[in-house]
């Protein structure tokens, strides 16, 4: 871990984060890096598709909540490096027991090869995936599970690019091998949908990233929700870029050598 990296994170812990509620009062939180279970990622990932890689983890206590999952800049393209923090509220009044939490991230762009996810630095915390060209198997066989569902475009309250996880990278120049992470929030709703992922896309400069949410007509177990979720974009080179995110919110960076 770079001393910039160190830097910014003992920053952040002395200085707390600051948000806004919904009575738009400033709200302090202090940052910390979250204990971590288990990662889940499948262990082949056809190339076309990006890789979804989830994460279960235990919180102390029952005011923290998931804050970040960010990719690291690494020395080697197939070692992929998280670091996932979460926060909570400064001087909250907690209860001391164990709260189970889940989170995922989205990695687009990875070439063929096997590759290491490693968390928070733990060789203890470990996967291995592969990215191949043949067209991956469905795992239920075709088989009818009677669901009648679609992908629907989700709402999207906020987004914005990070590199390190806390400062906007909107409008800056960003060195060329950075994992550029988009973070996006939002609040479905309705009843029947729920997050589902994402669908990228590349026209020269210009990026595309769908945020989708899944209606199942004849399943009204999920109830929608808040969501925060973040999606890596690699492989990028130097040039001027315009990121749409659901083609209402652009967000303009560049990437040089």
């Amino acid at each position: 871990m770079s001393i910039h990296r160190i830097l910014v994170i003992i920053l952040f812990f002395l200085l707390a984060c600051v948000a806004q509620d919904s009575g738009s009062r400033a709200v302090a939180y202090d940052l910390f890096m979250a204990k971590v279970d288990r990662i889940i990622v499948d262990k082949e990932v056809n190339i076309s598709e990006p890789v979804r890689i989830g994460i279960d983890g235990t919180f102390d206590n029952d005011c923290s909540e998931l804050a970040r999952i960010i990719a690291e800049r690494t020395d080697s393209p197939n070692n992929i490096e998280l670091s996932v923090y979460g926060k909570r509220r400064l001087n909250a009044q907690c209860k001391n027991e164990e709260v189970l939490y889940s989170g995922s991230i989205t990695i687009s762009g990875l070439q063929e090869g096997r590759y290491r996810v490693r968390i928070n630095g733990d060789d203890s915390l470990v996967e291995y995936f592969s990215v191949i060209r043949e067209n991956t198997s469905d795992a239920t066989g075709g088989a009818d599970t009677g669901l009648v569902c679609v992908e629907e475009i989700a709402p999207v309250g906020m987004a914005d690019i990070t590199m390190d996880g806390f400062n906007s990278a909107r409008n800056q120049k960003i060195p060329s091998g950075t994992p550029l992470t988009l973070i996006v929030k939002g609040n479905i709703q309705s009843e029947c949908r729920s997050f589902e992922g994402f669908r990228y896309s590349r026209i020269g400069y210009s990026l595309y990233v769908d945020v989708l949410a899944e209606y199942c007509a004849n399943d009204c177990t999920e109830k929608g929700g808040e969501y925060n979720e973040m999606y890596v974009i690699t492989g990028l080179s130097a040039g001027k870029y315009l990121l749409y995110v659901n083609t209402s919110i652009e967000i303009p960076f560049e990437i040089v050598d």
